[in-house]
């Protein structure tokens, strides 16, 4: 008897985990040609699921506008932004910039950074410029942030208020802070360097928000370990957790 109860509570019951499920706010992820062999669109995924969203994974083929209808945010992961920018439908890319324009949020973490720009590009050894077009959703452009070393590291991110903190940085941009970028906010920039040398920034789009970081806070510690890399100042997943937060309140 107490067994044949405790079941009909759990059918009873089943209905409302359901709905509960699918009430969560829907987070769109990126997950094709360009995003990183260690799982940059499955740690991205894991900070939305950490903030309490559904996640979809979306190809570069998709064309379907009616994806974004219970969206919330888009989130573009880390990875070659040249081979993200090559693979995605040109439909895709018109839709996520309709989707941001029309409330939607944007999160990009390093090409995420370098695809949310008008332009972004970097110069050959031979001194030729390359450039490719963004999406357009924040009125800068992004270019290769050069280090003696192109590997991984530990790169300490001045803020503006003094504070400095170190996040993983794989081969991301810098922002160049010097252009005119009517409503952008730059949050953090390299160390040693001018101050254009943003290495994060928000602002509007339309109605929507994006925000977007060079370096990755999303990291998973397996990452550090794969380069023997520590972080002096501990895990940054918070940080990244408030990149998905501020973009997902501009739609109720």
């Amino acid at each position: 008897m107490r067994m044949l109860t405790l079941i009909m509570m759990i059918l009873v019951n089943l209905p409302a985990a359901w709905a509960s499920g699918n009430s969560a706010p829907l987070a769109l992820v990126y997950r094709g040609p360009g995003t990183c062999w260690k799982g940059c669109a499955e740690a991205a995924a894991a900070v939305a699921r950490a903030e309490g969203y559904r996640v979809r994974y979306v190809g570069p083929a998709e064309t379907n506008q009616d994806i974004f209808t219970e969206a919330r945010l888009w989130i573009q992961p880390g990875g070659r932004a040249i081979e993200q920018a090559a693979a995605m439908a040109p439909p895709l890319k018109e839709n996520i910039r309709h989707f941001v324009q029309g409330g939607g949020g944007y999160v990009g973490f390093c090409a995420g950074a370098f695809m949310a720009s008008r332009q972004f590009g970097w110069e050959e050894k031979n001194g030729q410029r390359v450039t490719v077009d963004g999406l357009g959703l924040l009125p800068v452009r992004s270019r290769f942030y050069y280090r003696e070393q192109h590997i991984a590291a530990m790169l300490p991110m001045r803020f503006p208020n003094g504070a400095q903190e170190y996040f993983y940085w794989e081969l991301g941009p810098y922002i160049d802070a010097r252009q005119e970028a009517s409503g952008v906010e730059f949050l953090a920039f390299y160390p040693d360097q001018e101050d254009y040398y943003a290495s994060a920034a928000r602002g509007r789009f339309g109605e929507g928000r994006v925000t977007v970081s060079a370096f990755h806070p999303e990291a998973p510690a397996l990452w550090r370990r794969i380069f023997g890399l520590k972080d002096p100042d501990g895990s940054d997943l918070n940080y990244a957790r408030e990149m998905i937060r501020w973009a997902g309140d501009a739609r109720p």
